[in-house]
């Protein structure tokens, strides 16, 4: 099957809207989160320019409406996939489409199975497919809301790139994401992951609980009597599979140092390490920071940040006084509010949830904004900007 990843079709007439639903329930594209506009090219200018670009698009288009394409190429992420449904059965224009950075140009009449393959064939192309990203969220120590922000920061990606996010709760012994989130863990996790069990797609999609419509949760019982030294290595193996099947994926770090937390640190490609303004989380967060350095020396600085901050009657650090002494400037500076950090807590909801407007929620969406976009994503440079001629360029 296809990785998780996001599908969008606009369409201009009955008949491709109905193959492309049809497309959708092909076996292959199990894992594919789906919408189906109508309106062809002007409908999809007028989404993007407000909107995240899919995964895939699938655009159904008149010869008139492809003159619009580098305007599309100029609100789409230029890792966007592009199939075109045309009805112009034209050698020279598909040549032409493919070179300007069209990954497939189908003619109609087409069907589900067609549809269905193209999407699969794009889906399982090594950028696709290499295109995962892994963000590890650490706490200096106890306490600080490493985990709460990452879990928030995971709901703020989900909801803003669409489908292919999961976020893994690795703290085995005092996890707390499926309190937060407000699941039931599907099978029990740590009879399936016994030593002997064999990791692939199969055991994967059995452990993970969906939550909301894009994202997938790795979450567990928090079980005291049981050791789960034996667990890495399954647990590392299926970390590795997740990113052929997601394109960015949150891991939930206990702030204990073992062998899992040390390989998932070498593994992401950015680590977020949460504080708070006290003396124990700058000594903690120093130390850390410095094995971190250590550890990945050729990338780059993680992010910090600086959370629970004006606490009433606690004595603190001040921001400007604790990032000089740690020689790092945070991502995000978190206010304390007991009201709606509790509620959420109690209530097995995400921040948006309680108060879309608030300034946490904020926070968060400004942090999945920097991981998941750390460069512009409408850079020229790319196969989508080379659309800028195309006004220039005779279709034959």
């Amino acid at each position: 099957m296809t990785p998780h990843l996001s599908v969008q079709a606009f369409t201009q007439t009955p008949d491709v809207h109905t193959v492309f639903e049809r497309a959708l329930r092909d076996r292959r594209l199990a894992r594919v989160t789906s919408e189906a506009h109508p309106g062809g090219m002007r409908a999809a200018l007028a989404r993007f320019e407000q909107a995240q670009s899919p995964d895939v698009l699938v655009l159904e288009a008149d010869r008139a409406a492809l003159a619009d394409l580098p305007a599309l190429a100029s609100v789409c992420d230029p890792r966007t996939k592009v199939i075109i449904v045309g009805h112009v059965n034209d050698v020279v224009l598909y040549r032409e489409l493919i070179n300007l950075g069209v990954s497939e140009y189908l003619v109609a009449p087409v069907d589900g199975a067609e549809l269905a393959t193209a999407i699969e064939r794009i889906a399982s192309e090594g950028e696709m497919r290499s295109k995962s990203r892994v963000y590890a969220f650490m706490g200096a120590n106890g306490g600080v809301g490493s985990s709460t922000i990452a879990q928030n920061v995971a709901w703020a990606m989900a909801n803003k790139v669409g489908a292919g996010i999961m976020l893994a709760d690795l703290d085995l012994t005092f996890g707390c994401a499926d309190l937060n989130f407000n699941v039931e863990t599907g099978t029990q996790f740590f009879d399936a992951l016994k030593a002997e069990t064999k990791v692939d797609d199969a055991l994967l999609e059995r452990l993970l609980v969906k939550r909301g419509q894009n994202l997938h949760v790795l979450t567990h019982p928090a079980l005291l009597d049981r050791e789960p030294e034996h667990l890495v290595h399954q647990l590392v193996e299926m970390l590795k599979l997740a990113r052929s099947n997601f394109n960015h994926i949150v891991l939930d770090l206990p702030n204990h140092w073992s062998a899992l937390v040390q390989d998932a640190i070498l593994d992401a490609d950015e680590v977020i390490v949460t504080v708070t303004p006290d003396l124990c989380s700058l000594r903690n967060g120093k130390a850390l920071l410095e094995r971190l350095g250590r550890l990945r020396p050729n990338d780059a600085p993680p992010k910090l940040v600086l959370n629970q901050c004006r606490m009433p009657k606690r004595a603190e650090i001040k921001v400007k006084e604790f990032s000089q002494a740690l020689n790092i400037q945070p991502v995000a500076t978190i206010a304390f509010d007991a009201g709606r950090f509790s509620t959420a807590a109690s209530t097995g909801q995400m921040l948006s949830e309680i108060n879309p407007k608030g300034a946490a929620v904020t926070s968060c969406a400004q942090i999945a904004d920097r991981l998941v976009d750390p460069t512009s994503q409408r850079s020229k440079g790319t196969t989508w900007a080379r659309f800028w001629n195309f006004r220039q360029r005779k279709l034959a």
